[in-house]
């Protein structure tokens, strides 16, 4: 049986391969650190998927899950950058969009 700490080490050094290549393709990431998404997706998997689903998940589909969480980092990096009135803007925008 693999102990908790052995899969978060399992996780941390499947994807760091994955995220750096994501950080050093795409200036979206820039702002991004390896340890900051690790830190962020390792829990993630380790809620979501038991080791055996990891070690049967391609690395296509990894990468897309990868991708999507750094994904929402950045977004939320944004976000938090938003004065006030920015945010009810964005908010305003977002609620046309779905009206839509």
């Amino acid at each position: 049986m693999q102990t908790i700490a052995s899969y978060q080490r399992a996780i941390a050094d499947r994807i760091s391969p994955i995220i750096e290549n994501f950080l050093q393709g795409n200036p979206l990431f820039a702002d991004l650190t390896l340890g900051e998404i690790v830190g962020v997706i390792v829990p993630l998997i380790e809620d979501n998927f038991s080791s055996e689903e990891l070690r049967a998940m391609d690395d296509s589909d990894l990468s897309e899950r990868v991708r999507g969480v750094m994904g929402v980092e950045v977004m939320w990096g944004l976000l938090a950058d938003l004065t006030p009135e920015q945010m009810v803007e964005f908010d305003a925008a977002l609620s046309r969009s779905k009206g839509q």
